[in-house]
């Protein structure tokens, strides 16, 4: 496949990540502790209050169209004037005279400006434009790579300075050759477009994707402290503070719109947030658009609650970036999670989409339900302020300890507590009621089996999921019995589903974790000395190895992502260098993985149980 200038350039943008950062991010652990930085100027989600009176109509609605065209915007007050900004890149790189952050980063993904009339004097996609004429939106784009052009407009109406409008948001995604609109020959995925002011990915206080204030700050404190993966920067930095506004807008794979809001962005994931391709965590919140307080749209085809109903709403979403498969499958961890339903084991269900930022093509990404109290709400139907979460983080030197993601802070103490009674106790004279009081065991039981299965290295010392129901106790409603349940999490590992004859019994029985802390394969350890309990798990390795996780089966699975993402792959290696080929050798080996895993798993079963 053809490297293009564009690929070329991207390798520049992003200030240079020392070995040890790049190490961290093959492994793939998740950030741990680090000072919490809080942005001195967190700007706020609305303006002051808007005396709506005048609406706005344009020519076209946001969509994919054939070929350029004249845009029109008409005002229902003649008195009032539209102002309008428009940013549509024709090419991915960056202008020589592109604005820099003071840590280094380009201002590749510029524009996003809301209009306002003494914003008129500004230059290119900074300018408010004064609307008297219809506006061209242009076909072609300087980039051999890109075959459409994306142009994205604001406009709102004024009365001298004063807003008298809502801001109408418009994406257009033009085809460049002047063909029918086919849109599915051109995307087999979702298409996200994030419209978002520059300044809040890239200034030097607020910006989420830079180095910034947070990184120079840390500098300045500990100018001896060696600047690794823990090192404060804006984009390692966590919570509402550094969650900013913008407008989604995304398209279903027949190219109509389905989504169209303002929501809250941050930047998500462990260490793959020093890649310069980031994970990004959509919010829907009634601040930002009181119209709409959730995504209300089927994104996932395997998104069911506990009663066998589609989940149609979701709160938040993630656009996750492959962490580890970056540039490799940009699919393994969604597969897997995948898989893992299959197996019967909670997981993160997914979609493949196409993310556009300011007009300008950001990655191929999987589109995630976000692991939290939501998703148990949503999946369960338990109330989310009665849900407890616990996972893993680590920190400096590859520790790893426990750290409360949802639910009161003694919630954490609970989680430890009860897993050192379960290590501490002598079950192969106890029975397994007691075990079940403490841990939903059938849960436990698919989850064990099936991480050993997919022989994923990167657990159960580090990416642990565990949540459990806090509130009246309902045995007779699945999850309200305030046992543990356990998650997967962040399965794509490199050596995950590649490595057949990798003795995961071994590795798991005997595993442990940083600071004395009750390790989950401790916990198997301890309870598999249950008769009752070993001979539940083998019955059900069993039925992995056999029924479920046939050649088959995964073969299936692993046609239906490709299928779905082939477009969206060719797009990708165009604008990142690299061929199809080589992902195709990589499912090649998740094919091949299958059938000697089946065996060795069976051989090796009663040798350890």
């Amino acid at each position: 496949m053809r490297k293009s200038a564009d690929t070329n350039l991207l390798k520049l943008l992003y200030v240079p990540i020392s070995v040890a950062i790049i190490t961290l991010i093959v492994i793939g652990i998740s950030l741990g502790t680090m000072p919490v930085v809080k942005p001195d100027n967190t700007p706020q989600p609305t303006e002051e209050p808007v005396d709506i009176k005048v609406v706005i109509t344009g020519s076209h609605e946001p969509g994919y169209y054939p070929e350029g065209f004249d845009f029109s915007l008409e005002c229902s007050d003649e008195n009032a004037k539209i102002y309008y900004t428009i940013t549509s890149p024709s090419r991915r790189s960056t202008s020589p005279d592109e604005k820099v952050a003071p840590t280094g980063e380009v201002y590749l993904y510029a524009g996003g400006k809301l209009p306002h009339p003494s914003k008129v004097d500004e230059e290119g996609v900074r300018q408010s434009i004064l609307y008297t004429k219809p506006i061209a939106i242009p076909s072609q784009s300087e980039s051999a790579i890109e075959s459409s052009r994306m142009t994205v407009i604001i406009a709102a109406a004024f009365d001298g300075d004063v807003r008298v409008s809502d801001y109408y948001y418009y994406t257009f995604t033009i085809d460049g050759k002047g063909q029918e609109p086919n849109y599915q020959d051109k995307f087999g995925s979702y298409l996200v477009s994030i419209i978002i002011d520059e300044e809040d990915l890239y200034d030097y206080e607020r910006g989420i994707m830079i180095q910034g204030k947070a990184f120079q700050d840390e500098r300045t404190r500990n100018p001896r402290r060696e600047i690794d993966g823990w090192f404060p920067r804006n984009y390692n930095q966590r919570g509402r503070e550094w969650e900013r506004p913008c407008r989604i807008q995304i398209f279903d794979r027949e190219g109509k719109l389905i989504i169209d809001q303002n929501v809250g962005v941050r930047i998500a994931g462990g260490m793959s947030r020093h890649n310069s391709i980031k994970s990004l965590r959509i919010i829907s919140r009634s601040v930002y658009d009181e119209q709409h307080d959730s995504f209300a749209y089927e994104f996932f085809d395997a998104a069911y609650d506990v009663h066998g109903n589609k989940i149609k709403e979701f709160e938040r979403i993630i656009l996750r970036n492959s962490a580890n498969d970056f540039g490799q499958t940009m699919f393994k961890d969604a597969f897997l999670h995948k898989l893992g339903g299959m197996a019967g084991v909670d997981f993160q269900d997914s979609a493949p989409c196409v993310v556009y930022i300011n007009g300008k093509y950001y990655s191929l990404m999987n589109m995630r339900e976000s692991i939290d109290a939501d998703y148990i709400e949503a999946h369960y139907k338990i109330p989310k302020d009665h849900v407890t979460m616990v996972s893993i983080a680590s920190g400096t030197g590859f520790t790893f300890s426990y750290k409360l993601t949802d639910g009161p802070e003694e919630g954490l103490d609970e989680f430890r507590k009860d897993m050192r009674k379960l290590i501490s106790t002598d079950f192969s004279k106890r029975d397994i009621s007691e075990i079940e009081a403490i841990i939903d065991v059938d849960n436990f039981i698919k989850y064990m089996a099936y991480q050993m299965y997919i022989a994923n290295n990167d657990w159960p010392h580090n990416n642990v999921l565990a949540w459990k129901y806090t509130g009246p106790t309902n045995n007779s409603v699945y999850g309200m019995d305030g046992k543990w349940r356990f998650i997967l999490k962040d399965l794509d590992i490199q050596a995950a589903f590649t490595s057949p004859h990798h003795n995961s019994y071994e590795a798991v029985l005997n595993s442990g974790m940083s600071f004395n802390e009750p390790a989950i394969g401790q916990v198997f350890r301890s309870c598999v000395r249950n008769k009752e309990f070993a001979s539940r798990f083998k019955e059900y390795m069993r039925k992995l190895c056999t029924e479920i996780l046939t050649k088959e089966a995964v073969n299936n699975l692993l046609d239906k992502f490709m299928y779905e993402r082939m477009k969206d792959m060719q797009q990708f290696w165009g604008y990142y260098g690299g061929e199809m080929r080589s992902s195709e050798s990589l499912i090649n080996t998740y094919r091949d993985f299958v059938e000697p895993r089946n065996r060795f798993m069976l051989q090796h079963l009663n040798s350890y149980f």
